[in-house]
């Protein structure tokens, strides 16, 4: 069953457009594929098969001329056997559609070990992009139908120099994506692919280390040299404020309880010419959602008891003084819960007899009433203060 039509309007995103009859290249990006991932110790591997057939799906049916991955193709750089499997199958089914394939290595990728390196995978169609210096020599790619050429600028996780690992990446892409500013043909028809934290993406706890203290994020002025951004490393899909062509794709299963499990999708630029670049946005469906409750212990009873489908649950305490029996209860309640979260003791509120506490004490005190289940006494406080007060 095909999951997307040419022409139809989908409800994530409004939009509807029919493959041009010019000459035009069409490109459909996605990202943060994380194979091999496990939600809580519980292997998402047939997830990643169901969403992945999808997308092949949307191959078949669009007849993209490339399609690209930008970083973190894999979830570990070590990534096991099944996720090795499931690529190098997936691989093969998009090279039978003729397909070009750019792959842009994330910080979780290691190509050297995909055993990719041979002379018959560039003839093939396939770009492997794992070095960042790679982004300052252009891929030219020509749609099949035609000889419309477009530049290609490929950025993946930019890792330090050798010998200097007090540089950041962020500061490194940066350097280097001001460096391919200063070497483009403003004639040209220019797309970055990168794996970038850029500026309106948000702080997300999924670029790691592009947002540590110390870096920079990409600006948006570098972004609008190039008429098309397709960018990865941030699990849900975003189109950057003021420019309808510069995109995040998303991840293509949820997984992070935090984030919106709405919204999966892959993005397809019909490149036309330079000013005539058309960006639409098709839904995935998962085969499985990732669904938070959240309430005291009866709610949460309650709630997991007429969960009626195969969705991961997390299910999220309001109260941190349950019995170990309820907590049990909790755990026990179905066969797709992946977690059982409670309050932090550290992120209680504070007491008035508490406010005059010094903060390890005060945190002391309520992570033992958290195990025990007590107060602690008089005297075990003042001990504390004591040995607080010791240089």
């Amino acid at each position: 069953m095909p999951f997307g039509r040419v022409g139809k309007v989908f409800p994530a995103t409004g939009l509807s457009q029919e493959l041009p009859k010019r000459p035009s290249l069409r490109l459909l990006h996605t990202s943060d594929w994380h194979l091999g991932k496990r939600f809580f110790g519980r292997s998402l591997l047939s997830d990643h098969e169901y969403v992945l057939d999808q997308m092949i799906n949307l191959v078949r049916d669009l007849n993209p001329d490339v399609l690209v991955v930008a970083g973190d193709v894999f979830h570990q750089r070590r990534s096991d056997e099944g996720s090795r499997a499931l690529f190098h199958d997936t691989l093969n089914r998009l090279l039978a559609l003729g397909t070009t394939l750019v792959f842009l290595a994330g910080p979780s990728d290691d190509f050297k070990s995909l055993h990719l390196d041979a002379r018959w995978v560039r003839d093939a169609g396939i770009y492997l992009f794992d070095d960042a210096t790679q982004v300052l020599s252009p891929l030219t790619l020509r749609g099949a139908r035609d000889d419309f050429d477009v530049s290609v600028w490929c950025l993946p996780y930019p890792q330090g120099e050798a010998g200097s690992e007090t540089e950041h990446p962020a500061l490194r892409g940066h350097s280097l994506v001001e460096k391919v500013v200063q070497r483009l043909n403003p004639a040209d028809i220019n797309l970055f692919l990168g794996y970038a934290w850029t500026q309106d993406c948000g702080k997300k706890a999924e670029l790691g280390s592009l947002v540590a203290p110390g870096g920079q994020p990409l600006e948006k002025r570098l972004l609008e040299f190039f008429d098309v951004a397709a960018l990865g490393g941030r699990h849900e899909p975003l189109v950057l404020p003021g420019s309808t062509a510069c995109c995040y794709s998303g991840s293509l299963l949820c997984f992070d309880p935090d984030l919106d499990d709405s919204g999966r999708s892959v993005t397809l630029y019909d490149i036309r010419e330079k000013t005539n670049i058309v960006v639409d946005h098709y839904p995935l469906h998962p085969r499985r959602s990732l669904r938070v409750l959240e309430g005291s212990w009866e709610e949460l009873m309650e709630q997991g008891r007429q969960v009626r489908s195969d969705d991961l649950i997390v299910l999220r305490s309001e109260e941190a003084d349950l019995t170990p029996e309820q907590r049990a209860d909790l755990r026990i309640l179905g066969p797709n819960v992946v977690s059982v979260e409670f309050p932090s003791p550290f992120e209680l509120e504070a007491s008035e007899e508490e406010d005059d506490l010094p903060p390890v004490v005060r945190a002391f005190r309520r992570f033992a009433k958290a195990i025990n289940g007590t107060e602690l006494s008089d005297e075990s406080v003042q001990l504390l203060l004591e040995v607080d007060e010791e240089p």
